[in-house]
């Protein structure tokens, strides 16, 4: 039995600042259309906060999977208003087999359950980390649009969802405190996309160099991504050894005149480069260039990037928050030190730059992780797997 899924959702494919969540709807959904399955995509032309793309094709269809794309007719931080969306979707749920929405306190979600209540559909709403985490803690919006949605429509969709994504046992427990059924949560990590980050190189591609002992650091240019402290542990470790470089690839979402604000503070410039907007394949490039990730961040669920490097057999430090530590064992497949503490980071970074065998061990076995249960492959399997549960009662299975 092949599925018909509605997918609805205020981002999709080429959306760029919306982190590692677009990169999950749009792999999984390619995985589960070339596994056969109909998939109708229903989305805005928001490519970052604030920003929309009027160019995108309204209308994009790519063998099983057809993209419907709709302008918002008003827009708060990641509020997208597309009331033109909802006759569409009520249209397209009457012959689809499951709808799933994505994220929370938005517009899509909140139609996802009006038309799965409507159309008698089962309903999965995937959280994104929308719930425990403030994706913009310096803005007065975000946590006004959190009170006002969770007093409302928040509580339906807790209660009325058929199943509910967590990306992690964080994300999850989070879940549970605001209400939802336990036995509602289905734990699907994130993952990454193997083929993306084999070591190749295409023909007329020149090779990406800054120095021989490149730190990485990849994600979004916002506050709870604890750059400040990267810089001033980078600051420390720049002192003691020659030949380092600090790379930050990402999307500006309105942290970035601070970052350079910190950059020039600590008379860093010759020193640390900003890569704005990577594409993918960039992103990729600069994971098997460099000597190690480091990802300081104040809060995450499961980190998309953390995956990434595990791909390409590189070195992680990450903070000892949220859902890291179930990605990462400290000294096994990685370091973890404690968030915002840049001598710790610095000490850290020092450590992976001392022991190359270190770094070698450490890379490997993340690699060893991902390459068994943290990619994309995997995670669309379990994705399908909860669909024919919901949708017949009972697992189907499938071919691993």
């Amino acid at each position: 039995m092949k599925l018909r899924i509605l997918l609805i959702t205020p981002w999709f494919q080429p959306a760029h600042g919306f982190g590692g969540t677009v990169q999950r709807l749009q792999k999984t959904s390619k995985y589960l259309s070339e596994w056969g399955h109909r998939i109708v995509v229903l989305t805005t032309d928001a490519v970052t906060t604030g920003v929309f793309d009027r160019t995108l094709p309204r209308v994009e269809i790519n063998d099983n999977m057809t993209i419907y794309r709709f302008h918002g007719l008003a827009s708060i931080r990641q509020f997208f208003l597309t009331p033109t969306m909802v006759r569409t979707a009520m249209k397209i749920a009457s012959s689809s087999d499951i709808i799933h929405a994505c994220g929370m306190r938005n517009f899509q979600t909140d139609l996802g359950l009006l038309t799965s209540l409507a159309r008698g559909r089962p309903l999965v709403i995937q959280g994104f980390a929308s719930v425990p985490i403030h994706q913009e803690p310096d803005s007065i919006m975000e946590p006004l649009l959190k009170l006002a949605h969770n007093g409302f429509t928040a509580k339906a969709e807790f209660r009325l969802a058929d199943s509910y994504i967590a990306a992690s046992k964080f994300e999850r427990d989070a879940f549970i405190e605001a209400g939802v059924s336990p036995d509602k949560i289905e734990l699907i990590p994130s993952g990454a996309d193997l083929e993306e980050f084999e070591k190749k190189e295409s023909p007329g591609e020149k090779n990406i160099t800054y120095g021989p002992r490149t730190i990485l650091f990849v994600g979004r240019i916002n506050i709870i991504k604890g750059l400040e402290v990267l810089l001033r542990a980078f600051k420390e470790v720049s002192a003691s050894f020659s030949g380092v470089h600090l790379v930050v690839a990402g999307v500006d979402q309105g942290y970035g005149h601070i970052m350079q604000a910190t950059v020039d503070e600590l008379e860093l410039d010759n020193l640390v480069t900003w890569v704005r907007n990577p594409t993918r394949r960039e992103i990729a490039r600069l994971m098997h260039s460099c000597e190690m990730l480091v990802l300081p961040s104040y809060v995450e669920s499961n980190p998309i990037v953390i995956h990434e490097a595990g791909a390409c057999a590189k070195p992680v430090i990450a903070s000892r928050v949220g859902g890291i530590p179930e990605l990462i064992e400290d000294g096994k497949n990685g370091l973890l030190v404690p968030k915002g503490d840049s001598s710790s980071l610095a000490m850290a970074i020092t450590r992976i730059l001392q022991s190359p065998q270190l770094a070698l061990s450490l890379g490997q076995n993340l690699q060893k992780q991902v390459l068994s249960k943290y990619n994309w492959a995997v995670v669309a399997r379990i994705t399908e797997h909860l669909y024919y549960k919901l949708v017949n009662g009972t697992p189907k299975k499938t071919d691993a």
